[in-house]
């Protein structure tokens, strides 16, 4: 996973799949993003630093088709900008989270 520009976001997933933006955003405690499927598909979440370093890994979710909302701990880590990252064998979704303790 390579960082190469902080400037746009696109979302490149597959039909079917929609992942809303962070919320709370700026974050004091846990924050949770909403997304809905057609289909199935395993994911792990982690937070990493905008140098590509991992921060947490905040584990996996396993997805059959419907709405969701996915819940994130960030306790112990320090403020700052991250991306919370999503990875699946069809996809690799960031989003920005901002930590303001």
């Amino acid at each position: 996973f390579t960082i190469i520009s902080t400037t746009s976001v696109e979302d490149d997933l597959p039909a079917g799949i929609e992942f809303s933006a962070v919320s709370p955003n700026p974050a004091v405690g846990p924050v949770s993003i909403a997304y809905k499927s057609d289909k199935f598909f395993t994911a792990n979440a982690e937070i990493i630093s905008y140098s590509g370093e991992t921060i947490k890994r905040l584990g996996s979710l396993s997805v059959s088709p419907g709405e969701f909302r996915y819940e994130a701990d960030l306790s112990g880590i320090p403020s700052g900008k991250y991306l919370l990252v999503f990875k699946s064998d069809l996809f690799i979704l960031a989003r920005e989270v901002i930590i303001s303790r």
